[in-house]
């Protein structure tokens, strides 16, 4: 679960031609939303929960009855619950891999999805500790179509004196460079540094048709301090987790519900769960860690 990551807290999103509407106008008809997203680092945790009115306080409620399905060519395994909502096992997927999701409910509501994995981006991150720069090469897999996404976060040592020192990562900072190979639906003209132009928040994406020449090599900075750690992800999400996230991210831009659930912003909204709402993707990252000690503090 160690790469278990960010992008899938800020999980929000849409696309063309899988988009459900959601009409304030009309009368509130409940539903059902399915959240998972396979990664092959990670164990596999589907959650299920009723769909609210906008407005609805407290937590969603959570659908602890139903047989959760997961489909791996010919084989079928069976989810069971682990906690209220959630249905969870300690497989592993693998990347090229298709699996299918089925949801069986009480009501003889069937929910689907479908998602191949994509295999693990092939990265370099050089750290220049003079100016805090992170270079950054990556290779595109010309086999397969690709949705990269570029993410930064800081961290520090959590340490227990029973337990050896672990690793605690915060949300995600904002990427600083001067490049524009990244998808400019978030990127913003900014001077932060001297040396770059550009900021992107919540992630920078990168298209493969960006990568022209087969590898790109780019420079990014971040607002770094001492006695921490920096992580750079790059994640290679599926089509339908690149949509969910590039909408997200609109959606916050244009202020239309802040960290309010995706299932209840009173827009288009994408999602490729047949009959209900939510997402199944996958992603495949490359985590590259870096840390930083304050020589005078030693």
């Amino acid at each position: 679960m160690k790469h278990r990551f960010v992008l899938i807290l800020f999980v929000v999103i849409i696309t063309s031609g899988c988009q459900k509407e959601f009409d304030l106008k009309l009368d509130f008809s409940p539903g059902f939303t399915v959240n998972g997203i396979l990664d092959p680092d990670s164990t596999i945790k589907v959650k299920i929960s009723k769909t609210e009115k906008i407005g609805h306080p407290g937590e969603f409620q959570p659908v602890d009855i139903a047989v959760v399905e997961l489909i791996d060519e010919n084989q079928v395994f069976k989810l069971p619950k682990q906690m209220e909502g959630i249905y969870a096992d300690s497989l592993h997927v693998h990347a090229g891999k298709t699996y299918n999701l089925n949801v069986f409910l009480p009501n003889n509501k069937i929910l689907s999805a479908e998602t191949t994995i994509p295999s693990k981006p092939v990265a370099t991150v050089v750290h220049n500790p003079d100016v805090f720069i992170y270079t950054i090469t990556l290779t595109d897999n010309t086999n397969e179509k690709n949705y990269y996404w570029v993410y930064a976060q800081s961290g520090y040592f959590q340490s227990n004196f029973m337990k050896p020192a672990s690793k605690i990562f915060n949300e995600n900072n904002i990427i600083y460079t001067n490049s524009v190979i990244g998808d400019e639906f978030n990127r913003v003209r900014t001077k932060v540094f001297p040396d770059t132009d550009y900021s992107y928040s919540f992630g920078m994406r990168i298209p493969d048709e960006s990568i022209s020449d087969g590898s790109i090599t780019f420079d990014i900075k971040i607002s770094e301090g001492w006695n921490r750690l920096e992580r750079i992800s790059i994640v290679s999400a599926d089509k339908n987790l690149d949509n969910y996230l590039k909408t997200g991210l609109l959606q916050r831009d244009q202020k239309a519900g802040g960290d309010t659930p995706v299932f209840m912003i009173p827009i288009s909204m994408f999602t490729n769960i047949k009959n209900g709402k939510g997402i199944f993707g996958s992603c495949s990252i490359s985590v590259f860690d870096f840390e930083f000690y304050n020589e005078q503090s030693n």
